[in-house]
């Protein structure tokens, strides 16, 4: 009917409609294919989450990361009197040979699956045996059980896997490193422990963080201490993957308004 009335209108859009066959079967494919994608972001945001509340837990909860000074035994044995601290673990004892590896005294590992279980002690303990954290265990195809090649001066030596974990180890940005006790990374490395000056503390479960803070700089604010409790730690790694993600979802919505 519009057609009768409006003949040369009618024409027009009848010629478009018959020449945009092709445009119209395209912008449905790509309608598809980005719901598709929006599909699977959100999947695949959702497995991320769920990886890092995981990572969060072990490496992040009733933790308190400091930075300071260079500190001796007899100056960091300052944080351990705070009210909440169960362990202070200093993190300086490095090696990044072929990766990281942390040194860390055995004695100070009395938290996590090493402290109900002597035997797992002892073979902590024991030359040529190391922990791995979760993302370098993936990221070199390895895992429990198996060994690893490291550099000595005696040569390549393999050193056993003992256990997968996150444990131990982590302080603040790298999450890809090795855990030995600091008896053997002496025989593997040289390095000085006389001082440190990055440190892990360990509280009791459920410790109020933001108050062990405050103590901890009124306790020994002289030595120049930064720090960061595990809470403002897991906000701040829970919301990057919110806001990254954001920027996907906005490309993928305006190539949806392109395509329509």
């Amino acid at each position: 009917p519009i057609c009768r009335l409006f003949r040369f209108e009618g024409f027009l859009i009848q010629r478009a409609l018959s020449r945009s066959t092709d445009r119209i079967a395209a912008s449905l494919i790509t309608l598809a294919v980005v719901f598709a994608a929006v599909v699977g972001l959100k999947h695949m945001t959702m497995s991320l989450k769920v990886q890092s509340q995981e990572w969060v837990e072990e490496a992040l909860t009733d933790r308190i990361f400091v930075g300071s000074r260079l500190l001796t035994p007899e100056e960091y044995g300052a944080f351990g009197t705070v009210n909440g601290v169960r362990e202070v673990v200093p993190m300086s004892h490095n090696t990044s040979i072929p990766f990281l590896i942390r040194g860390i005294p055995a004695d100070a590992l009395r938290y996590g699956p090493l402290s109900g279980s002597p035997e797992l002690m002892r073979k902590f303990r024991r030359p040529r045996t190391l922990m791995m954290s979760s993302q370098l265990s993936f990221t070199l195809g390895l895992a429990s059980g198996d060994s690893v090649s490291l550099p000595s001066a005696q040569g390549n030596q393999n050193y056993e896997i003992m256990m997968v974990t996150d444990d131990y180890g982590y302080f603040l940005d790298d999450r890809s490193y090795a855990v030995m006790s600091l008896e053997n990374m002496m025989t593997f490395a040289r390095i000085d422990t006389s001082s440190a000056r990055q440190f892990t503390l360990v509280l009791d479960p459920g410790s109020n963080q933001a108050r062990i803070k405050n103590d901890l700089y009124a306790t020994a604010g002289q030595y120049g201490l930064y720090i960061t409790t595990g809470d403002e730690k897991s906000r701040f790694t829970l919301r990057g993957i919110d806001q990254d993600f954001v920027i996907f979802e906005l490309i993928l919505a305006i190539t949806a308004l392109l395509a329509g």
